[in-house]
């Protein structure tokens, strides 16, 4: 039995402060409903990934998939509210013109201020190697996360 089991690997997950399942195998459950199966299949990828690093604590790259899942809708917000298209601009730029949006119908300022925080305090140092995150904060910002994108998909709606 040792010689046919070599190389056969088992993991053990810990207990996270969401369900383990709902992380690996349906994280849908976590956002509100209908919200998840509005998403593109891009971010639906990322926050499907993001979930299963949280399971193995692979946090930095749940982090990173966390952000890029919640990047495509920022860039879906931005198209709906400006009506044209965010290729190549970096999400500094689309939250300041989201922000000063002068006329015609507007975003939702608290929205577009959970964005900025998620841009200012997650997003800039995740992108450069100042952060590396352990998996209370990487809970916390699927947590912030699943918030904004919940909002912004109700908005586009």
């Amino acid at each position: 039995m040792s010689a046919e089991c070599r190389g056969i690997f088992a993991y053990i997950t810990s207990e996270k402060r969401y369900d383990v399942s709902k992380l690996s195998d349906s994280i849908e459950r976590l956002f509100s409903p209908d919200t998840y199966n509005n998403l593109p299949d891009m971010a639906q990828y990322d926050f499907s990934e993001a979930g299963k690093c949280i399971v193995f604590e692979r946090s930095t790259a749940a982090a990173f998939h966390i952000l890029r899942g919640t990047e495509v809708l920022v860039r879906m917000y931005y198209k709906k509210y400006l009506r044209k298209k965010p290729d190549g601009k970096t999400w500094g730029q689309l939250l300041n013109e989201l922000k000063n949006k002068s006329s015609g119908k507007k975003p939702n300022p608290i929205t577009v201020n959970h964005l900025i925080n998620i841009k200012d305090s997650f997003r800039n140092p995740t992108q450069h190697p100042d952060k590396v995150y352990d998996i209370q904060e990487v809970q916390d910002l699927l947590s912030v996360c699943i918030d904004v994108v919940n909002k912004m998909v109700e908005e586009i709606k």
